[in-house]
C-alpha cells in the first residue's frame, strides 16, 4: 500500500482538521506530517525527535516509526511546555483512522478519513 503523498479528506472533528497527509522518501531518515494547508512538519524515522516551528504552537519535536504494516505512530512534543502526544495513523484500504492522544493530561481524539 503506497500512502506517502496521499492527501486525506477527515471528517468534522473537534480539532477542525480537514485534510492530513504523510509524505515518505525512500533512504529518508526523517517524513513529512501536512495537516490542512499548515506546511511540512518534519518526523525523524531514525529515533531523534526533528523540531519544526509552527505557528500558534511554536518549536514542536517529532518522531515516527512504523508500528505494524498498517500503523504509523508518531511522538509530538513542544518544546518548552507541557504538551505530549502521541498520533497513531492506520491505513485501511482507501482511508485513515488517526487517533490523537494527550500523554500528560489525558483524553483523545479519533479522526476518520478518506483519500
Amino acid at each position: 500500500m503506497s500512502v506517502s503523498g496521499k492527501t486525506y479528506t477527515l471528517e468534522s472533528n473537534s480539532l477542525s482538521w480537514q485534510k492530513l497527509s504523510l509524505v515518505f522518501r525512500e533512504g529518508s531518515d526523517a517524513a513529512s506530517l501536512i495537516v490542512d494547508s499548515s506546511g511540512k512538519v518534519a518526523i525523524g524515522l531514525d529515533n531523534v525527535f526533528r523540531v519544526t516551528e509552527i505557528p500558534g504552537l511554536g518549536p514542536t519535536a517529532m518522531r515516527g516509526q512504523w508500528e505494524n504494516a498498517d500503523t504509523f505512530v508518531i511522538e509530538a512534543t513542544s518544546v518548552g511546555n507541557p504538551v505530549e502526544s502521541r498520533l497513531q495513523v492506520t491505513f485501511v484500504d482507501d482511508g485513515i483512522n488517526v487517533t490523537l492522544e494527550d500523554m500528560i493530561f489525558g483524553g483523545k481524539v479519533n479522526l476518520h478519513g478518506t483519500s
